[in-house]
């Protein structure tokens, strides 16, 4: 328990709200870890904070993309000399785009807007804000349009 003077710093504060507004998806994110890690338990992450085990959860799903991502391009089909159309889809590419999105889901990327008269997707929006490069490979990876455009073009 913490007494009333450790939340009078600010830092303390707002570490402790966004945690409780993250709550929801901090203890699913420790429930997947366990799952996703069954000797993670003998560990200690037992001890682990919400946000921690959150942490282990995202960079756990982040390693996952990217050997999928490395996957997907080590089979990729090229186009034939021949007929000079794309080959079948990539094999690798669905794990992609669940991982992907799990992950920008993980994010708040995927944010619904209560007015949503501007017609922008999420990767426009992202965009607009200045999202990390990081952010926006997330949201391509999870299958955004690249060629989407508002209705102001």
């Amino acid at each position: 328990a913490r007494d009333a003077a450790w939340f009078n710093v600010d830092m303390n504060y707002n570490s402790i709200m966004a945690e409780t507004v993250d709550l929801k998806r901090l203890a699913i994110g420790i429930v997947e870890l366990w799952l996703d890690d069954p000797g993670a338990l003998a560990t200690g992450s037992l001890h682990l904070s919400l946000r921690e085990a959150d942490q282990q959860a995202r960079s756990r799903k982040q390693r996952l993309l990217q050997a999928a991502k490395a996957a997907a391009s080590a089979n990729t089909c090229r186009p034939s000399v021949v007929t000079w159309w794309r080959g079948p889809r990539t094999p690798g590419s669905d794990t992609v785009k669940k991982l992907a999105l799990q992950l920008c889901a993980d994010q708040g990327l995927l944010v619904a807007v209560v007015d949503d008269t501007l017609g922008e997707t999420s990767l426009m929006r992202q965009a607009m804000l200045g999202a990390a490069p990081a952010a926006i490979v997330l949201l391509v990876d999870a299958g955004a349009d690249l060629r989407a455009v508002n209705p102001e073009g």
